[in-house]
């Protein structure tokens, strides 16, 4: 089969490679947009050529930090993917989770009538991404979800039940099969040392109008703890640059700033980290396979369903230090994140998603 999956970013890209690989005996190309073409997020389609052909690129920069800008951009995608879909005509399109690319694929693929397998469905969160998550459900024909709370959802929003499956959560499987960096690997990368660390994932919400400050209270708060912070910049949704502006002129101590760490270093920080803070999925999704305590802010995740190793906060300064500190210190708490159970399935997606895939007959 002609097969053409779509990627944005080093996150949905990571989470995908184990299924990516085992569709290597059809002819699997790769749709390249948004993230990875863009300088300010460390222009990662580097990361891609070196293991899978490259179909395609897709423009979908948006033109200013604005929601106006995230529709231009979404606008430009739906254009650019069904241009480049009708010159390939593969037999399927895959994409992963609730990015404006992923969208303007299903939406092109709906239009071509090729069949889109979205992987991901039916997770709710509570913020603009449930949206965009759901509205790919509409346009796409098969449904790989992380679990049954999930295929419920999407069958409720007009999914075929005989064409939705429970696979769960691609995140997983690199964490069940420990395959990421080692410590030694990242303690040259990163200058990891005997210090607690801290991993810093926060983005945009942009359904809420005060990120700017949002960011500066986090960035108060960790400098009440001492630890080592790992801190990646916030992704390229509005309000995205003027949170990295706050984050270069509230310079840490004992803290370093990362456009871009591929995914496999990431996990490996993951499994050496004291906590994760912020407001990303991982901290959601992956975190609770490492025992790992999540501090999550804000709205920007407030629905997903979550395991007992996160705590939830407001983006306020003395909230924010108080969770951290619990994160860090309080030994009821490390204990009950260690014996988390994760929702989100047992890390054998991969096996699941390529039998359903191959097996598919037009």
């Amino acid at each position: 089969m002609n097969i053409v999956y779509i990627t944005g970013s080093r996150a949905d890209f990571g989470r995908m490679t184990f299924i990516l690989r085992g569709l290597k005996e059809h002819q699997l190309s790769i749709i390249v947009t948004a993230q990875h073409l863009q300088e300010k997020a460390g222009k990662t389609i580097t990361e891609i050529e070196k293991d899978f052909p490259i179909a395609a690129t897709v423009d979908m920069t948006p033109p200013d930090d604005t929601t106006a800008g995230m529709a231009h951009a979404l606008s430009a995608g739906i254009s650019g993917m069904t241009t480049t879909l009708k010159k390939i005509r593969p037999d399927m399109i895959i994409v992963l989770g609730d990015r404006s690319e992923m969208l303007a694929g299903a939406i092109g693929g709906y239009f071509l009538n090729i069949p889109v397998w979205h992987i991901g469905g039916g997770f709710t969160t509570g913020s603009v991404d449930d949206r965009i998550r759901h509205t790919i459900t509409l346009f796409s024909t098969y449904h790989l979800v992380a679990n049954e709370t999930c295929r419920k959802k999407v069958i409720s929003l007009g999914a075929d039940e005989k064409k939705t499956f429970v696979v769960g959560a691609p995140d997983l499987e690199a964490i069940r099969l420990k395959d990421y960096s080692a410590k030694e690997t990242l303690i040259k990368k990163y200058s990891i040392g005997k210090e607690k660390i801290v991993l810093v994932s926060f983005h945009p919400d942009t359904d809420a109008p005060d990120n700017t400050q949002q960011m500066a209270a986090l960035l108060d708060a960790l400098r009440e703890i001492d630890a080592q912070y790992i801190i990646t910049t916030p992704n390229r949704d509005a309000g995205g640059d003027a949170m990295e502006r706050i984050l270069e002129k509230h310079r840490l101590p004992h803290a370093e700033v990362f456009k871009n760490i591929p995914y496999k270093d990431y996990l490996g920080l993951m499994a050496n980290a004291s906590a994760i803070i912020g407001n990303s999925s991982a901290g959601i999704i992956e975190a609770p396979s490492f025992g790992l305590p999540a501090i999550n802010i804000g709205n920007r995740q407030r629905t997903r369903e979550r395991a007992g190793n996160v705590i939830d906060v407001p983006a306020d300064k003395k909230a924010i230090t108080k969770a951290l500190d619990t994160g860090l210190s309080n030994s009821a708490f490390i204990k009950k994140a260690r014996d988390a159970k994760n929702p989100y399935g047992d890390g054998n997606t991969s096996k699941k998603a390529i039998d359903l895939i191959s097996r598919w007959k037009r």
